[in-house]
């Protein structure tokens, strides 16, 4: 099993981690991690480390690259090697790694899966393919 430590600016973490856990159900091993406006660093990073506690493999979706939540992770994963970080987290991402991580215990392969989702997940509906088999509804 892989840990799965979304990390982000503001409270978008907890707000990912909410909306896949009503999605899913709730899942220990996904744990969100908020860097807020007036946080610094150094407690960002010990978040970082107290959600990785006894992980075997730790795959971290962010949002920025760059960004501090990035930076947190990256500095974990230099002394980790059965770890990573995908950039431009969003829900759809969440979810399937979150899904693949109760039975993935290979790192690269959820890696794979979040770039896949994230990319996959981002559509124009007048414009994509979702135009021609979506219609709107009111859902009143």
């Amino acid at each position: 099993m892989i840990r799965v430590v979304v990390a982000a600016h503001g409270n978008l973490a907890s707000s990912l981690v909410k909306s896949t856990a009503m999605i899913l159900g709730s899942n220990p091993d996904v744990v969100a991690i908020d860097f807020d406006p007036e946080g610094d660093v150094h407690a960002l990073y010990r978040s970082v480390q107290d959600a990785t506690k006894d992980a075997a493999g730790v795959i971290f979706l962010v949002d920025l690259l760059g960004g501090s939540p990035y930076n947190a992770a990256v500095r974990w994963c230099s002394r980790h090697l059965d770890s990573d970080v995908v950039t431009g987290v969003n829900l759809p991402m969440v979810i399937d790694v979150s899904t693949l991580a109760q039975q993935e215990t290979h790192v690269p392969r959820a890696v794979s899966a979040a770039k896949a989702a994230g990319v996959s997940s981002v559509a124009s509906w007048r414009t994509g393919p979702a135009s021609r088999h979506h219609t709107v509804t009111d859902d009143r």
